[in-house]
C-alpha cells in the first residue's frame, strides 16, 4: 500500500519502482457498474428531448423523478436589455457608468471568461432588466444608495469605480436601460 502523494513511503515507492494502485473491491465494481446502466437507461428520453424540437423544460421522464431536464428559462428573449448605471456630481452631468466585472457594458471590452465563479450581481442586473420596472426589484434601490455612498464592500464588487482616486463623491445616480 502506498501513502499519499506527499509522505516518503509515495516517494520511496516511486524511486524504487514498486508503486502499487489500490484495487477497487468487486462489489463496487458491480455497484457502480448497476448505477451506470441504470442512469444511462433512465436518461435515454432525457436525450431525446434534448435533440427534440420542442423540448421540454423542467419535466422529469421516470415515476421516482430520478433522471429529468432543467432550465432556468423556458424562452430567452432574442433581445438583450441592459441596465446601465451611471452617477454625477450634478445633475446635467458629465455622467460615469460603473462597469460590472462581466455585465456587458463597454463595447469596446472584450467578453469576460466567468466560469467556474458566478458573478451574482451583475447576473442578477440582467434578470432585474428582464422584469420590467425597477420598482419590481427594491433591492436595486439599496444598490444604488450603496454606490452613491462608496461603500467599499459594494464597490468592491465591481470591475472599477469611476469615482476612485477622485476627492469628490458623486450626489445622483440614474438608471438607464440599453
Amino acid at each position: 500500500l502506498i501513502g499519499t502523494p506527499m509522505t516518503s513511503s509515495f516517494v520511496a515507492s516511486l524511486k524504487s519502482g514498486s508503486l502499487q494502485l489500490l484495487h477497487t473491491p468487486m462489489p463496487r465494481k458491480v455497484i457502480s457498474f448497476a448505477f451506470f446502466v441504470l442512469m444511462a437507461k433512465l436518461n435515454i428520453k432525457v436525450v431525446q428531448n434534448l435533440l427534440a424540437k420542442r423540448q421540454l423544460m423542467n419535466a422529469s421522464f421516470d415515476k421516482l423523478r430520478l433522471a429529468g431536464t432543467y432550465g432556468a428559462f423556458g424562452v430567452v428573449a432574442e433581445e438583450r436589455e441592459e441596465l446601465i448605471i451611471e452617477s454625477a456630481i450634478d445633475s446635467n452631468g458629465p455622467w460615469k457608468e460603473y462597469n460590472f466585472n462581466v455585465k456587458p457594458g463597454d463595447v469596446n471590452r472584450s467578453p469576460r471568461w466567468i466560469s467556474p465563479y458566478h458573478h451574482r450581481l451583475d447576473w442578477q442586473l440582467w434578470i432585474a432588466a428582464q422584469t420590467g420596472r425597477i420598482e419590481r426589484n427594491p433591492w436595486i434601490l439599496s444598490l444604488l444608495l450603496k454606490l452613491l455612498q462608496k461603500e467599499k464592500d459594494v464597490v468592491g464588487l465591481l470591475e472599477s469605480d469611476p469615482w476612485s482616486g477622485n476627492d469628490a463623491s458623486p450626489r445622483y445616480i440614474r438608471v438607464e436601460k440599453y
